[in-house]
């Protein structure tokens, strides 16, 4: 991530999975700072039970919607690959276009 975009415009979450299993709190410990260290919220999930699965996704997203509008705010402008944008209305348009009918 970092060779790829600067820290500022990342949203970044650190999620440990099992946490519905016994393991030793130094793990724990150990990702917890890891996470603050490098500007992260910290979530312990369990995919068996669901265990704030739920809420570690929608606190990121979330921080990303905050992100983006402090961006829209501020007046930052995000530089990216103009081929790999979608425009959503466009994507509206056509899927109205498509059920109108068929055969």
């Amino acid at each position: 991530m970092r060779d790829n975009a600067d820290d500022e415009d990342l949203v970044k979450i650190l999620i440990g999975n099992k946490c519905d299993l016994e393991h030793a709190p130094q793990i724990q410990n150990l990702a917890k700072t890891f996470a603050s260290t490098n500007n992260m919220n910290y979530f312990e999930t369990s995919a068996l039970t669901g265990t704030d699965v739920s809420t570690a996704f929608e606190s990121l997203l979330n921080a990303v919607h905050l992100k983006a509008i402090s961006d829209k705010r501020s007046g930052t402008k995000r530089e990216g690959n103009e081929e790999n944008m979608v425009n959503l209305e466009d994507t509206k348009t056509k899927a109205k276009q498509r059920s109108k009918g068929c055969c």
